[in-house]
């Protein structure tokens, strides 16, 4: 009883923690919009609003990332590029909205283990199985994003210009979560037969 009561709580602090993931990548996808706007509509004004200091780090680096697409927003003289920014704003939006989406489907996942009232319910549900698989596409499609992103930075700003980096860290997290939309199936499979005998 005392169990359940612990892994009820660790399932619910686990629905605030991913629900709050999720508003807060939501945030940062209208971020990246209005960040884009500006490098399109606004350009002299917005490079005006940014300061240098905001771009560079304590060791005068220039890049900045968003999960794993790294991209070096200065140019050779270490003025701010805008169209780096820019380039870098639509990778950021693409990368958050699908993190965005990793967090709402962790919470759905949850919550229907849970239920309502605190009851219950077996986590070899459908819906489960396809909310993990997605887990696991959304992952591995972040590196892709990199890569493609990267390649847009190349052919806006020129090969000479380009010093970006791309972290394929999100292929091992899809292929773990694609492996356990495996197990989760299985699982799923398995109790339709027991439900079929009862």
């Amino acid at each position: 009883m005392e169990q359940t009561k612990r892994q009820e709580a660790l399932f619910k602090v686990g629905m605030v923690i991913s629900k709050i993931g999720e508003v807060v990548h939501w945030i940062g996808v209208v971020s990246m919009i209005v960040v884009l706007v500006m490098c399109i509509f606004a350009s002299s004004s917005f490079l005006g609003f940014i300061d240098e200091s905001m771009l560079f780090d304590a060791n005068g680096g220039t890049t900045i990332e968003a999960y794993g697409f790294q991209l070096d927003c200065a140019d050779k003289d270490g003025n701010v590029n805008v169209k780096a920014i820019a380039v870098f704003s639509v990778a950021a939006f693409i990368s958050l909205g699908l993190m965005a989406m990793v967090f709402r489907n962790i919470y759905l996942v949850l919550k229907s283990i849970i239920g309502k009232n605190g009851v219950k319910s077996s986590p070899f549900a459908k819906d489960n199985v396809r909310m993990i698989r997605e887990i696991g596409i959304f992952s591995i499609s972040l590196p892709i994003i990199g890569l493609i992103m990267q390649c847009v930075a190349i052919l806006i700003l020129g090969w000479e210009n380009v010093e970006a980096a791309v972290s394929l860290d999100g292929f091992i997290v899809g292929i773990i979560g694609l492996c356990l939309t495996q197990i989760f199936a299985y699982g799923a499979s398995l109790q339709s037969d027991v439900d079929g005998l009862v």
